[in-house]
């Protein structure tokens, strides 16, 4: 580090850590997330009154999901200013991703009374707000935000989450559209150059529908692509490769490919979370032409020698999402909707039940010797939804918590009972136990932040009620038949 001649050590201080931030912002531009952290930590050692370098280094760890990292920085830099409209706004941040949702408006509240033109603030307290179930406060800070800066982008975003959330699909979807230009998902959009299809006559012509986040929105929204063919045009479904298989056998979808294969000549692109919008899906004509998802037969067939081998009533169980480290949004989420394994305990002493794990990743891992009831596992056996799907199909219940699985029981038409955060998902509307998506579902929502244990007693309850019926049944089926 070369540079002029310092006079005294504190001069010699400040020399060292401006250079190692300027090393660091430059290692952040490069993506070099880690040596962006460990230079500005360093410079933090060489100037610990500096609430700059205590500020981006804050960001970069809540861009890395090290939220509570996060946080300590935060307080750090509060102790030296607290006149700062971005700290307390970045502190929010980091609370509103730990699921602490009244810090997190606290901090905003407190942001907002130092910078009140901020939309950026308005809209980060309304979602905080949202997370805490007060819905008409949260709408009425995306009103002001919008009012202050009319193209935001952001607040647009948020207020689609929330008006879907009310089941006010009319200004909804107007409003998810929004979401085009929020960073995130523009990108996904960047990569088709073909015209987009906004609902024109598109009979004779070939139009690409792609699939943009996760795999239980792809299955959610592909009941529409059979809406599009009934239209006349030719379509080519381009979805992950994990729902490849699944959505190649029900064989209503078109032309499936993955997101890795070449895309076949088309005249027209749109992805598939646009399709309600196109549509103008109101809560009373949601399509729910279910089973819109089928499974291959000779795969369910197949897996039936397996899973119907087991007496009593069969249950599948998902515990866990998929772990999104690279998505701090998404991790946040994940840790809310989430559970371990041994949280479902009160399920173990119910008798004529067969538990069958249709749990994947990391989480599978919690069935060892110290599981807290049996539970068939089948492991790399499956192989991808298509595998898991033909399980389902010799299921009696499926009970998930609010991930991809569920989305492919509901599509399919098998019972299914979902296990909802308190902040649950817009698609799940508001205090519903039931779904216009998936006339099979039952929810069972959280009646307080974080509070799993209430949950599963109810539905403990539920599942011995389901597992008695089942044995009554078939003791009943065994008498006539002799």
């Amino acid at each position: 580090m070369g540079g002029p001649a310092v006079k005294n050590e504190a001069d010699r201080r400040r020399y060292m850590a401006q250079e190692l931030f300027r090393l660091g912002q430059h290692a952040k531009r490069e993506n070099w997330h880690d040596t962006a952290v460990n230079l500005l930590q360093q410079a933090i050692s060489f100037e610990p009154d500096s609430v700059l370098y205590l500020l981006e280094t804050g960001d970069l760890l809540q861009q890395a999901g090290n939220f509570d990292k996060a946080l300590e920085i935060y307080d750090k830099a509060l102790i030296l200013r607290q006149d700062l409209a971005p700290v307390h706004n970045n502190r929010g941040n980091a609370l509103k991703m730990l699921g602490r949702f009244e810090e997190a408006v606290e901090s905003y509240g407190k942001a907002a009374a130092l910078n009140p033109e901020s939309p950026e603030i308005l809209t980060n307290m309304g979602v905080a707000l949202s997370g805490l179930q007060r819905y008409e406060d949260a709408a009425v800070c995306y009103e002001k935000a919008l009012k202050l800066k009319p193209d935001h982008a952001s607040a647009h975003w948020n207020h689609a989450l929330l008006l879907l959330t009310k089941g006010e699909f009319e200004n909804g979807w107007v409003e998810y559209e929004w979401r085009w230009r929020v960073r995130n998902f523009a990108q996904y959009k960047a990569r088709h150059s073909k015209p987009e299809w906004k609902g024109e006559d598109p009979k004779g012509r070939t139009i690409l529908l792609w699939c943009e986040q996760g795999l239980g929105d792809t299955v959610q929204f592909i009941r529409y692509a059979p809406l599009v063919l009934a239209r006349g045009a030719r379509v080519v479904v381009q979805c992950q490769k994990e729902l490849h298989r699944l959505l190649a056998s029900s064989r209503d979808f078109g032309e499936v490919i993955t997101s890795e294969q070449a895309v076949p000549a088309h005249d027209l692109q749109c992805s598939i979370m646009s399709l309600p919008y196109i549509f103008g899906t109101s809560l009373e004509s949601v399509p729910s032409d279910i089973p819109y998802i089928r499974p291959d037969s000779r795969l369910v067939s197949q897996w039936k020698e397996r899973v119907g081998a087991c007496a009593g009533l069969r249950v599948g169980l998902v515990w866990a999402g998929k772990l999104w480290d690279n998505i701090p949004a998404a991790k946040s989420v994940d840790s809310r909707r989430s559970m371990n394994l041994r949280m479902l305990s009160p399920l173990a002493d119910i008798p004529d039940v067969v538990f069958v794990s249709l749990q994947l990743g990391a989480a599978a891992d919690q069935i060892g010797s110290d599981s807290p009831f049996p539970i068939v596992k089948y492991g790399s056996d499956i192989m991808d939804f298509s595998d898991s799907a033909a399980i389902i199909a010799n299921l009696d219940l499926v009970i998930s918590v609010d991930t991809s699985v569920a989305h492919v029981s509901g599509a399919m038409g098998k019972r299914t009972w979902l296990l909802s955060r308190y902040d649950s998902c817009w698609r799940w509307l508001l205090a519903r136990e039931d779904s216009p998506w998936y006339p099979s579902l039952r929810l069972f929502r959280q009646k307080k932040a974080g509070d799993w244990a209430e949950v599963i007693e109810r539905v403990a309850v539920a599942l011995r009620h389901e597992a008695h019926v089942k044995s009554a049944l078939t003791q009943s089926n065994a008498g006539n038949s002799q």
